[in-house]
C-alpha cells in the first residue's frame, strides 16, 4: 500500500474532484495543518466530549446491555445511563483527570474516497504529557463524518485541553 505525498494529499483535496476528492473541511490554517514531507493533515480537537458518570453507578457490566430489554431500548437512553456530553466552546478548556478516560472529536468533518484510506495518530509532544489518543486508527475508505476520539490521561496531573 502506498503512502500519499503532501502535494498528492494537496491535490486530492484542492484539485481532485468527484469520486478522487478528499475532504478535510475546515481548514483554517492549510500550510500550518498540512505536513508536506508526511503527507499528513492535521485535524483538531472538536467542542463536545462524552465523559462517563462517576456517581450512582456500582460498575457497568458489558454483558447486561444484552438481551430484549436493552435491544428494545433506544441506544441513547442506554448511554444517558452511563454517560454525559459536555460541550466546551472553543476559547475554553476541559480538564481531563488522571485516569479519566473520554470520547472526543475532531473539529474536521472528514470524507475519505473509495480509493484511499486514512490514519489518526496522537502527536508525540500530547503523549509524553500523558495523553493517549486512541480510536479505531484507520479509516476506511468511503467514510465521511466526525472522527470519534478515546481520550484518557495516562499522567499523575490534571491536563488542560482546548477544543481546537
Amino acid at each position: 500500500m502506498a503512502v500519499l505525498r503532501g502535494k498528492e494529499v494537496k491535490e486530492r483535496l484542492f484539485q481532485a474532484e468527484g469520486p478522487r476528492r478528499l475532504y478535510v473541511t475546515p481548514l483554517l490554517e492549510p500550510e500550518q495543518q498540512i505536513d508536506d514531507a508526511a503527507g499528513a493533515v492535521d485535524v483538531r480537537l472538536g467542542t463536545t466530549f462524552v465523559v462517563g458518570r462517576r456517581s450512582g453507578i456500582t460498575a457497568i457490566d458489558p454483558l447486561s446491555l444484552t438481551g430484549p430489554a436493552i435491544a428494545q431500548m433506544p441506544a441513547e437512553a442506554s448511554l444517558a445511563q452511563n454517560y454525559e456530553s459536555v460541550y466546551v466552546p472553543v476559547g475554553q478548556s476541559f480538564v481531563l483527570h488522571p485516569r479519566q478516560y473520554c470520547l472526543g472529536s475532531t473539529l474536521e468533518y472528514v470524507k475519505v474516497p473509495a480509493d484511499l484510506t486514512a490514519q489518526v495518530i496522537g502527536r508525540s509532544s500530547w503523549g509524553r504529557l500523558g495523553l493517549i489518543i486512541a480510536t479505531a486508527t484507520i479509516v476506511h475508505p468511503g467514510f465521511s463524518g466526525v472522527i470519534t476520539l478515546e481520550l484518557t490521561n495516562l499522567g499523575e496531573v490534571p491536563l488542560v485541553i482546548c477544543p481546537g
